[in-house]
C-alpha cells in the first residue's frame, strides 16, 4: 500500500483500515464509548471495518457504482484484511488507487452522516474520490516538470539542527481536495528557553526533503478533526522521518 500513488494521507488511512484501527462503532464498544456496535447507517449488522467498508449495504451500492474497479466483486461479509490482499492480487495499481481513495470516501460519507446527519449518494462518493484522485495525478505531472533538472539539488536537501537559536519551529500544510480539508503540521526543536517576545526572528523557506516531518504531520492531520499534541513522543507514522534526519545530522 505505501508504493501507491496516493495521498500520503490516503496511505495512512489504508493501513489504520487494513490493521483496524479506525474507530467503528464495534471498536468504540470493545472500549465502552459507545453503547451498541450497531451500524449507525444501516442499524442492522455490527459496524466492523469490514462492515463499514464492504458489506453494508450503503458500502455495496458505492462499490457497485460503474466507475469502481470492483463493481462486480461478491459484498458479502469477509476479512477485511485478507480482502485487501485478495484484491492487491489480482488488481493493478491504478484500480488499487482508486479503491483506495473510494474508501477513503466511504468513511468520511460515513463520518458526515453520524456527526452531521447529511448522507451522501453513492455516485458522489465514487465521483469526489476519483476527481480527487485525478486531480493529484495532475499536480503531480505539473511539479514533475517543473522541478526537473533541479531534482538532484532537493535530494541533498535535509533537515538541520538549530545552531545558536533559543528553539526552532518548522510547520508544513496539507490540502485534501476531496474533503476540502486543511491539516498543519508543526514541530519545536531542541527548546532552550521560550521568551515572551522576540527581536530577532527569520523565517526561511526549505524544500519538503528538509521538511518531511512536518509535512507528514500535516497530511496526517486531515484525518482528525481536532488538534494534537505530542510531547517527547511522536506518532509512529512520522518516526522514519524523524530517524532520518537524526541520521543526516550525525553524519555531518
Amino acid at each position: 500500500m505505501w508504493s501507491m500513488n496516493v495521498p500520503a494521507a490516503t496511505k495512512l488511512f489504508v493501513w489504520r483500515a487494513v490493521s483496524d484501527l479506525l474507530p467503528t462503532r464495534k471498536n468504540l464498544w470493545k472500549k465502552k464509548i459507545v453503547e451498541d456496535p450497531l451500524c449507525p447507517i444501516c442499524n442492522l449488522n455490527e459496524e466492523t471495518i469490514s462492515h463499514v467498508m464492504w458489506s453494508c449495504p450503503a458500502t455495496v451500492d458505492v462499490w457497485g457504482d460503474t466507475r469502481s474497479p470492483i463493481s462486480k466483486w461478491p459484498s458479502g461479509d469477509c476479512n477485511f484484511e485478507q480482502k485487501w490482499l485478495d484484491l492487491c492480487r489480482v488488481m493493478d495499481q491504478e484500480s488499487m488507487e482508486k479503491v483506495a481513495v473510494i474508501m477513503r470516501g466511504i468513511w468520511y460519507r460515513r463520518n458526515k452522516y453520524v456527526f452531521e446527519n447529511k448522507f451522501w449518494r453513492p455516485g458522489n462518493v465514487v465521483q469526489m474520490a476519483v476527481t480527487g484522485l485525478e486531480d493529484y495525478y495532475s499536480v503531480n505531472e505539473k511539479k514533475t516538470g517543473l522541478n526537473k533538472g533541479k531534482g538532484e539539488d532537493r535530494g541533498k536537501s535535509h533537515w538541520r539542527c538549530p545552531v545558536d537559536v533559543d528553539f526552532k519551529v518548522n510547520f508544513d500544510g496539507a490540502f485534501d481536495q476531496s474533503s476540502s480539508k486543511i491539516g498543519m503540521g508543526v514541530i519545536v526543536e531542541d527548546i532552550k528557553q521560550l521568551r515572551h517576545q522576540y527581536s530577532n526572528w527569520k523565517v526561511v523557506f526549505n524544500y519538503r526533503e528538509s521538511n518531511e516531518v512536518a509535512h507528514n504531520l500535516a497530511k496526517m492531520a486531515l484525518l482528525f478533526d481536532e488538534e494534537l499534541v505530542w510531547i517527547e513522543e511522536v506518532p509512529s507514522s512520522i518516526h522514519q522521518y524523524i530517524v532520518k534526519d537524526n541520521l543526516c545530522n550525525d553524519l555531518q
